[in-house]
């Protein structure tokens, strides 16, 4: 009776260990749930007061010295990039400084979000390659505090950008930036699918979705906003 009282328990103590090393981390951002690059624990909170001395700052080197003095000991969230970038005078500088940030974001999910401060199709390109060269071994999820669970885009945010957006590529970069580490629905890609005027852009997208498409069973509801039957032969290859 002795072992078979303890066989079970020590079947499921190594499963306790684990359950105890992988616990609920929640995030320092109520409404984020997702990666997090940064772990310095403290997120900026003078935000409006470094802006101001940033502003006052003359030459770019300087600008840069002053930001990086303040937030030696925190994490920027995306949005924090986005007020400090306008400081910068030159896309090239603003995507430097971009490229500094990206270790200090805290909200990573969201650093696609970037790239629609930029007009230029070069700066896009570059910080597209740039986030796609970086490691994320290191990223550790987190999760919110008001209940939304980050599994899907945050789509009407994601239409608005590429709505800002002149050209199919640069609509594309931001998509795939934002699948990253997220998933998307068939909703919410009939939903992005009028930012395509042309169907073999749209298929394009359509294609780069499928492997992170949550419900991938509803896949064939696409049919209905495709024209060509070129197109219909197409999305049953990616279903394959």
């Amino acid at each position: 009776m002795k072992f078979k009282i303890i066989f079970p328990v020590l079947l499921l103590f190594p499963l306790f260990i684990k359950a105890q090393s992988n616990p609920i981390i929640y995030s320092l951002i109520p409404s984020y749930s997702g990666y997090v690059n940064c772990n310095r624990g403290v997120l900026l909170s003078n935000l409006d007061e470094l802006n101001k001395s940033v502003a006052e700052a003359s030459f770019t080197d300087e600008k840069m010295k002053i930001i990086k003095q303040a937030t030696k000991y925190n994490c920027l969230r995306v949005s924090d990039i986005e007020e400090l970038s306008e400081n910068f005078n030159f896309e090239s500088d603003q995507l430097t400084f971009m490229k500094w940030a990206f270790d200090k974001t805290y909200d990573i999910d969201n650093f696609y979000k970037l790239s629609s401060l930029f007009s230029f199709s070069s700066s896009k390109d570059e910080l597209d390659k740039f986030i796609d060269e970086q490691p994320t071994a290191h990223f550790f999820y987190v999760y919110s505090t008001t209940n939304t669970d980050g599994t899907l885009i945050e789509v009407d945010d994601l239409e608005k950008r590429m709505e800002e957006e002149s050209f199919a590529d640069d609509k594309m970069k931001l998509a795939k930036q934002a699948l990253v580490s997220r998933y998307i629905s068939v909703a919410q890609i009939k939903q992005l699918a009028p930012q395509f005027s042309h169907e073999s852009d749209l298929m394009n997208f359509i294609e780069m979705c499928y492997p992170r498409t949550l419900d991938k069973g509803q896949f064939y509801k696409l049919n209905d906003i495709l024209t060509f039957s070129s197109s219909k032969d197409r999305l049953d290859k990616i279903m394959e």
